[in-house]
């Protein structure tokens, strides 16, 4: 009956193709599932792909499988296809060695607390799993007012998924779904604004619309550009402004951001 369905369609959108059809970073072919799941639609239907960022490997991959396709992007002042859009600003803090990144969110967040206009919106501070825990226990109790909530939807699972023990998979299925449970109620007290910060981890960069988001803060900075640019388009959404306030404290980091910031033509940009 689905492939019936399916064989009807004239027209398919696939919003997020670099996630949907592609594999790692690298990857330059399709992943099996995506090849399977282009197979049961029609070869004359129409397709839409849509991405904030594609890799040079990803877009190998789609030219590949879709050789009639027409890559449509938004040029900049400059006349080059833009990364990031015009409204968006952006702000490097650059740590020194041994720096404590803590305490630089927390000038941040105050500085973005005292801002007649950010002050008005929310905000989303991204954390690698290993630190979401500690930065949310120190909003709680530095910044209190701000009824931060933690979203952590990238955690390894505990349990091994082909543990034999049933009974300790079913625990862990009933842990799961408390643990699904809570970031409902995260994300439902985050969209209502009773919590005006969200500490969640690089999983939430995508598929998320928050529209009273008006600043993202990158508290541990993402290895790739996709993932900058996925976390950092959280905000500034549909013409809107917003602002990206990120934590850069290694020697690597610095210089690894230097060059990534001349791909990002955004307006606006200050360094401190």
């Amino acid at each position: 009956v689905g492939r019936a369905w399916a064989a009807r369609l004239s027209v398919v959108a696939v919003d997020e193709c670099d996630a949907v059809l592609c594999g790692g970073a690298y990857d330059d072919a399709l992943t099996h599932g995506a090849c399977e799941l282009l197979s049961a639609l029609p070869s004359t239907a129409q397709y839409l792909l849509s991405t904030a960022y594609l890799t040079l490997h990803h877009e190998l991959a789609l030219s590949r499988r879709f050789r009639q396709a027409v890559r449509v992007a938004e040029p900049t002042d400059a006349g080059k296809p833009t990364v990031m859009v015009p409204t968006l600003r952006q702000v490097f803090h650059y740590l020194g060695p041994g720096a404590d990144r803590a305490a630089a969110l927390l000038s941040a967040l105050r500085a973005a607390d005292a801002d007649a206009w950010l002050c008005e919106g929310t905000t989303m501070v991204f954390c690698h799993p290993s630190s979401a825990v500690f930065v949310h226990t120190q909003l709680e109790a530095q910044m209190p007012h701000l009824a931060p909530a933690l979203l952590i939807l990238d955690q390894p699972r505990s349990v091994p998924a082909e543990a034999e023990d049933h009974s300790t998979v079913d625990a862990q299925g009933d842990q799961g779904s408390a643990v699904g449970a809570a970031h409902a109620s995260s994300v439902a007290d985050f969209v209502a604004g009773r919590a005006r910060v969200l500490v969640c981890t690089a999983a939430a960069a995508r598929g998320l619309d928050f529209p009273a988001l008006r600043h993202v803060v990158l508290y541990d900075m993402p290895t790739d550009v996709a993932g900058f640019v996925h976390s950092a388009g959280r905000t500034a959404r549909r013409g809107s402004r917003g602002l990206v306030t990120c934590l850069v404290q290694s020697e690597e980091e610095v210089g690894r951001f230097r060059d990534l910031h001349g791909l990002l033509p955004a307006r606006a940009l200050d360094f401190s």
